[in-house]
């Protein structure tokens, strides 16, 4: 009878270390498969550096506003008096050279769904090398706050991108100006 519980305590011992084993593989593979998604989920939008791109384009105020960088200086195109503040240009590219998204729609059939089909910004980035690269941004979806976008034309692939990079250029060209400082 001592013989027969010790069997069974063993093969209960046996049983104990085998599920705890299971759990730990399918713990262990969940967490790879869930850091997958999440790499996955957060796809570099535009694979672009800043010190790539000569030129921006966008809208301010319901203005055209580009911006051109020669030697080193950034300067408002058709305004040669305005003295532009170099680091603010190259926030707002910074902004959209490096956005990523939160998730990504394949496939997509209608851009008006998404506030895409007349885009509320579009901006228009040039680099060193000729190539350009048109941003639109559409609706804020209003469950998650994110805006919808798609770049270069193709229009069947849609991203969510946090609303801070739209907010870019909600401003004001004054916000582009070098600020003086009183004596």
């Amino acid at each position: 009878m001592k013989q027969h519980k010790s069997r069974n305590l063993i093969i209960l011992l046996v049983i104990l270390v085998a599920l705890i084993a299971v759990y730990f593989v399918i713990h262990h593979n969940n967490q790879k498969e869930q850091e997958a998604e999440e790499a996955a989920a957060s796809e570099k939008v535009l694979n672009l550096e800043t010190s790539e791109v000569e030129s921006i384009q966008f809208t301010l105020d319901g203005q055209q506003v580009s911006f051109t960088k020669t030697d080193d200086t950034w300067k408002l195109e058709g305004d040669d008096t305005f003295a532009v503040e170099g680091s603010a240009v190259e926030n707002a590219i910074s902004a959209v050279a490096g956005m990523t998204s939160e998730r990504t729609l394949e496939e997509v059939e209608d851009l008006a769904e998404y506030g895409l089909e007349q885009p509320v910004q579009t901006v228009v980035l040039k680099t060193k090398d000729g190539v350009t690269h048109n941003i639109y941004f559409g609706n804020s979806n209003e469950s998650t706050g994110n805006d919808y976008v798609y770049i270069d034309n193709d229009s069947t692939k849609v991203y969510t991108v946090g609303s801070s990079v739209a907010q870019t250029f909600s401003g004001t060209l004054e916000d582009y100006r070098v600020v003086e400082e009183e004596q």
